[in-house]
């Protein structure tokens, strides 16, 4: 009897014991986890800094910002060149006989990003000379995957006689990683809280309102645009530059200038919508076939980090007003906005 009791005190001790551990654990978990965030969103602040700190050595440059996209004509095209097979399958054409009708990259148009004009303001020199600015699609292949995706996908060189002798099949794996090639991912470029395959979680602001890329965007950064910061009318320290996004799938990467380096504020922060990925979006702006880019996104909770125009960053919850976020977006509409207010 003795003994028993013994054992049965023993494992009552043992049970209060790995309760109590399991109430501590479940008390420090959340402070633990949301430390780590602190600390993913401290990394992304610097990450937004270096980036504006990259944009304001372009500037004393040039004597202006970049481009936020540069192409011939406008609104800018949305999607990659054949960037997945998904992405390729959805825009195959025809011809009336059903055949497939080969694709030119050059027909989305030129489309060169803001990020590749400050890659070597970043220290990414090496990345910069990799880049194909003459066909900007073929950047980061090697020789042979230059030649293969130009007899693939050129109009003057593709035959049906090509397709059946590399035997590829149109709409391919195998035709999606050549046509993507390697790029080079950037820390700067990458939030820590971002998990998964994005080569870019930022973009600029080129408009206030769900609006295409365009020429006469009231944002920072749009289609051939060449904005000095003095000359802002509501001043640098009030307008949006850069902030964060989640990536979909169709997304060309950061050498485009399409909704996979700009994005808008033409939706209230605080509706949320999912994207082509299934991720939630601060701000969807339109569906794939349309030409408007989409809308500011974080992993983080609540919010985005945002950049100004004057190399500051800050936390804006995703409760802000939406006429107050489309007032920061505009670098031309008069309103005072306060500090205090975001």
């Amino acid at each position: 009897m003795l003994l028993e009791s013994s054992i049965s005190f023993t494992l009552l001790e043992l049970t209060i014991v790995v309760t109590t551990i399991a109430i501590l654990v479940a008390l420090l978990l959340p402070a633990i986890q949301s430390a780590r965030e602190m600390a993913r969103r401290g990394s992304c602040t610097n990450n937004l800094m270096q980036l504006g700190v990259a944009l304001r050595s372009y500037h004393e440059t040039f004597g202006m910002l970049p481009p936020g996209c540069v192409n011939e004509t406008g609104p800018v095209k949305q999607g990659g060149w054949f960037f997945n097979s998904a992405d390729l399958a959805m825009r195959e054409e025809v011809d009336a006989d059903g055949n497939p009708v080969p694709f030119d990259p050059a027909s989305y148009g030129y489309r060169v990003s803001w990020v590749a004009q400050i890659l070597p303001h970043l220290g990414h020199d090496a990345v910069y000379r990799q880049v194909d600015f003459d066909r900007p699609w073929l950047s980061f292949l090697s020789d042979t995957d230059k030649q293969f995706a130009m007899q693939q996908y050129s109009k003057e060189q593709v035959t049906a006689e090509n397709d059946a002798e590399s035997g590829m099949i149109r709409g391919s794996n195998e035709v999606a990683i050549i046509r993507r090639g390697d790029i080079p991912r950037m820390d700067v470029l990458k939030c820590p809280s971002t998990f998964g395959g994005a080569v870019c979680d930022y973009a600029g602001c080129y408009d206030s309102q769900d609006v295409p890329i365009d020429v006469k965007n009231n944002g920072l950064l749009y289609l051939n645009s060449s904005v000095v910061l003095d000359d802002v009318a509501d001043g640098a320290a009030n307008t949006l530059l850069l902030g964060e996004k989640t990536s979909a799938g169709s997304e060309a990467g950061y050498l485009i200038g399409d909704a996979s380096t700009l994005r808008n504020t033409g939706t209230s922060p605080g509706e949320k919508s999912r994207d082509l990925a299934g991720q939630q979006m601060m701000g969807v702006g339109a569906q794939a076939t349309n030409a408007q880019a989409r809308g500011f996104a974080s992993h983080h909770q609540h919010g985005c980090n945002f950049l100004l125009g004057d190399g500051s960053v800050r936390y804006i919850r995703d409760q802000l007003d939406l006429k107050i976020l489309q007032q920061l977006a505009n670098r031309q509409d008069g309103g005072l906005v306060s500090h205090q207010s975001f």
